[in-house]
């Protein structure tokens, strides 16, 4: 097929997969992104980079996502919705790149698996709303620019990325490697027995990310006392709690969603089939699974909570490794005399199967199952700002979308993600309700709600017992009742 024909198919199938996923997900809502988007608001409102007024603590992993969305919230612009739309747009945007990657190295079968395959996962489609997808979009930008050896424009691309995500960092160390390879600077040190070879590698990327990232750090470093957000110790201390999914598990529980259907035992069977295809013909692509595996070794040696996003890097790798598998398998049958064109439009079908049988059940599912905290929380943080005072300490689990919509009510939270200290108390032997008991007694919140009743432990508490009693039930047809307590000091 001519390139330019490719291109143009290529165009319109991620058109209508941006077309589709704006239709079915744009009201996509998950409670952790309204983290930031409550950081986007203050910001836009000049009350600073904070969850909580006069609390500069980094509770958001994306300070340069939450600055763009501020720039929505300042004009005017509904920040969920525009949110959600950024998501989808790099979600195709990465099937693009990827196709890129497939001219790039002359494996147009892996290029396309990636462009037919990534946007149209269940995985990466769940995180719309968050940073993940824009992360992920920037991160293959720059291992893009390092394959065609522009490393200014990889430099720019990392350095945003790591912007948005912290962890997309971890691509810097994959494309350092590549480059050191691919100019050969070890052998070169042996044989020249001098630092000339070091000298040689484009440090000027280097200094580039640097500088892109040292405003950031000196800011944060002022402003809340340290570079990086509170989020990750807190998460590796949920990790401690009993019952509590690690990274790897987050991973099995993910993929088992496809477990029903016998399609996808057989994509995973070419996603295996893929590794020796990738190590022994199609090397290039190495750096793209090696990011993947890179990005899921860190995590699990991190020993954080695992939750459904996370996973979401690690796809990357899996549509690399099926397309290995289809690349294959159309030159394969060339060289038994099978027309190029005819095993190219059988790999393809074969794709489009994939999306068929595999993703298209996958994300009709998860569009007529949206998450049914929404409503729920959504009307609870609207109660609160319309029958509380706007200086009212609210104590909860979960935070997002119930502080989103709660107007600026300072927020006390079970999980540890804004008051570290709280997270501090997370142990093997203990549960978010022993947290909450402890941040009641240390912040003495003025409301505190719980699913259907008060936890056990906090109803055989003295303090809770003599000072809070129920102020509203918020019933609920697909969640539990949300119990509202008010208590006072």
């Amino acid at each position: 097929m001519p390139r330019r024909t490719a291109d143009l198919l290529i165009g319109l199938w991620l058109a209508g997969v941006a077309g589709g996923l704006m239709a079915a997900f744009h009201t996509r809502a998950y409670d952790d992104p309204y983290i930031t988007y409550r950081y986007a608001l203050n910001i836009a409102h000049g009350h600073g980079f904070v969850y909580n007024f006069g609390e500069p603590t980094l509770s958001t992993t994306t300070p340069l996502y939450a600055l763009i969305l501020a720039g929505v919230a300042w004009l005017g612009g509904d920040v969920p919705l525009i949110s959600n739309l950024i998501s989808i747009l790099a979600l195709v945007g990465s099937g693009g790149i990827l196709w890129l990657f497939g001219r790039l190295w002359h494996t147009p079968l892996i290029g396309a698996a990636g462009a037919l395959l990534y946007p149209t996962t269940v995985i990466p489609v769940m995180t719309i709303g968050s940073e993940m997808p824009l992360a992920i979009g920037l991160v293959l930008l720059g291992l893009l620019a390092c394959a065609h050896h522009r490393y200014t424009l990889m430099a720019v691309a990392l350095a945003l990325a790591a912007l948005v995500r912290f962890d997309s960092v971890l691509a810097v160390a994959v494309v350092g490697l590549v480059i050191v390879i691919e100019q050969g600077t070890l052998p070169a040190l042996w044989r020249e027995r001098s630092l000339a070879p070091l000298l040689r590698l484009p440090w000027h990327a280097a200094g580039i990310f640097l500088l892109m990232l040292a405003p950031w750090f000196a800011f944060a470093l002022w402003y809340f006392g340290a570079p990086l957000p509170t989020t990750l110790a807190a998460k590796q201390l949920q990790a401690l709690l009993p019952g509590t999914r690690s990274f790897p598990a987050a991973v099995i529980a993910q993929f088992s969603q496809y477990s029903w259907n016998s399609w996808a035992w057989l994509v995973g069977g070419a996603a295996l089939l893929g590794i020796p295809a990738l190590l022994l013909r199609y090397r290039a692509w190495a750096m793209l699974v090696g990011w993947s595996l890179l990005y899921g070794l860190a995590y699990t040696l991190l020993h954080v909570a695992g939750y459904f996003w996370y996973v979401a890097p690690l796809i990357v790798g899996v549509v690399v490794l099926i397309g290995c598998t289809v690349q294959l398998g159309a030159e394969g049958l060339t060289r038994v005399r099978v027309p190029r064109g005819i095993a190219q439009a059988g790999a393809v079908a074969l794709l489009l199967a994939i999306v068929g049988q595999v993703q298209s059940p996958a994300l009709a599912w998860a569009h007529a199952h949206p998450d049914a905290r929404y409503t729920p929380y959504r009307a609870l943080g609207e109660w609160f700002a319309a029958h509380t005072a706007p200086d009212a300490k609210l104590g909860m689990l979960e935070i997002g979308i119930v502080g989103y919509y709660a107007e600026h009510r300072p927020v006390i939270d079970f999980a540890g993600l804004l008051q570290p200290a709280t997270a501090r108390q997370f142990s093997p032997t203990t549960s978010y309700a022993h947290a909450g008991v402890w941040a009641m007694h240390r912040y003495r919140p003025d409301y505190l709600v719980f699913h259907g009743q008060a936890d056990p432990l906090f109803q055989a508490d003295t303090l809770f017992a003599t000072h809070c009693q129920t102020v509203h039930i918020l019933e609920s047809e697909a969640y539990p009742p949300l119990v509202i307590y008010r208590c006072e000091w």
